[in-house]
């Protein structure tokens, strides 16, 4: 199902009993959780398998929720449960936080909403909603400056934004510059292989990279010798 078409269904509340959500982007995900709930009126309430929610509505007659399952891999396994959840007509959505199983897909492709990572300008026009249901002005140059310090992530821009809206400034371009020149986190995930790339080069901004590498010691290491040590042979350079 197209995120558009889940749209569409919230707005008219016609909201199928049984979702799937899958995706990178976590924020946007919670974000249509809590608009279901609104538009159902119906408390989110989390459980870590579907059987626990198949007891619970097939006993529990009088309370209602929105029943959010997350990550239970069983389901992944057995088709029954998709079946089962169906049945007790309740409101349901299956959260996976990992990539799905192709078959599973198929078989399911009219429940699944991947909520892939946004692009630049959609993630803009996010943020930019934010900042003026607070009544806050930041140049667009710099909002672009943060989305790709954020990693193009939904999440952590809307942490960030956070940190400024808190202060409430009108016009908080300066706040955010100032931000910027003052140990600003920097999200964007580092190719192992550029930054031993860099310390063959002696590039000195290597020295900061490589304490944001996600990779292991040894992985870093390995990869730094294997590149030194083609350069050695093909250049004959006693620095590598």
């Amino acid at each position: 199902m197209e995120i558009k078409l889940l749209k569409t269904d919230i707005k008219s509340n016609m909201i199928p009993k049984v979702l799937i959500f899958t995706g990178e982007e976590q924020a946007l995900a919670k974000q249509y959780i809590e608009s279901i709930s609104s538009t159902l009126n119906k408390y989110a309430k989390y459980y870590d398998s579907a059987d626990a929610v198949l007891v619970e509505t097939s006993t529990n007659l009088r309370e209602d929720f929105l029943y959010i399952i997350l990550n239970d891999n069983n389901i992944l396994k057995n088709p029954r449960y998709i079946e089962g959840l169906s049945k007790t007509n309740r409101n349901v959505i299956i959260y996976f936080t990992n990539k799905l199983d192709e078959t599973f897909v198929k078989n399911n492709k009219e429940l699944i909403v991947d909520f892939k990572k946004l692009d630049k300008y959609t993630l803009l026009a996010y943020i930019t909603k934010k900042l003026s249901d607070n009544k806050i002005v930041i140049e667009q140059e710099d909002l672009l400056k943060l989305i790709d310090y954020c990693d193009y992530d939904l999440g952590i821009c809307l942490n960030e934004l956070d940190k400024i809206i808190c202060l409430g400034q009108s016009n908080s371009t300066n706040l955010l510059e100032y931000m910027y020149n003052h140990d600003f986190p920097d999200y964007r995930k580092l190719d192992t292989m550029k930054v031993a790339q860099k310390i063959l080069n002696r590039d000195k901004s290597a020295y900061t990279d490589v304490t944001k590498l996600n990779d292991s010691v040894i992985t870093i290491l390995t990869i730094l010798y294997n590149q030194a040590r083609y350069m050695l042979t093909t250049t004959n350079n006693n620095y590598y």
